[in-house]
């Protein structure tokens, strides 16, 4: 049992050694992303990508010097357009068709990824991301068009409170001074998990099904 203490802390003062690095660092980042929806389910499509943009707090904990582990959180607001079928009441009676609405929705967002980075290369280090985030809902809204009229404006119900991602990232990092460093890439946001509760109105026996996606291209600054 010594003799593993004795070598856990001798390999422990190595690394810390032989890091020429903090081994934690933290930092701010801004992006813009474009979201879109992806869905298996009967009679629901994808009407495409919308804009939308995020901001949050970055820290790196270091594993090895070229190695580490990038969590923080994100201020996502995250949109995108679906279609399905609908029926409206007025007073010519019951209208069924297909609805087209774009959702509008801002996430929290706590990611953990994999930060891998080359040496410095003519003065840039080249990075991969790899791993994965949970997002929980803070406010969602829908605009639907219907029969060609715009129909419902305000707070959607129809989006559950969790959402879960896998992130694949790449980018670029370039020193500032000393250990402070602009970090910008762009990265992938797949999520995995249904945004969508309930069933459909007009198909009671199908569930409301999507998954929210995007791509970020991001900017950080890292101290």
């Amino acid at each position: 049992m010594k003799r593993f203490l004795v070598g856990f802390v001798l390999a422990l003062a190595t690394l810390t050694v032989s890091a020429q690095h903090k081994p934690f660092q933290f930092g701010f980042k801004a992006a813009a992303n474009i979201g879109w929806f992806g869905t298996n389910a009967e009679h629901f499509e994808n009407e495409g990508v919308k804009p939308g943009f995020s901001w949050g707090f970055v820290a790196d904990i270091f594993l090895m010097e070229n190695y580490s582990v990038t969590t923080g959180f994100d201020m996502v607001f995250l949109n995108g357009t679906l279609s399905y079928p609908y029926q409206e009441s007025g007073e010519s009676g019951v209208t069924v068709d297909y609805i087209t609405n774009t959702f509008k929705t801002r996430y929290i967002q706590l990611p953990v990824v994999l930060t891998m980075k080359t040496n410095e290369i003519k003065g840039l280090r080249y990075y991969g991301q790899i791993g994965g985030a949970i997002g929980f809902l803070i406010s969602a809204r829908e605009e639907g068009e219907f029969v060609a009229e715009t129909i419902k404006v305000g707070n959607s119900e129809m989006m559950n409170f969790l959402r879960g991602s896998f992130i694949f990232g790449a980018g670029i990092e370039y020193p500032i001074n000393g250990s402070t460093y602009l970090r910008s890439g762009i990265q992938f946001n797949n999520g995995f998990t249904n945004v969508l509760k309930g069933n459909n109105v007009v198909y009671s026996d199908i569930k409301n099904q999507a998954r929210s996606q995007f791509f970020e291209l991001n900017l950080c600054i890292i101290f």
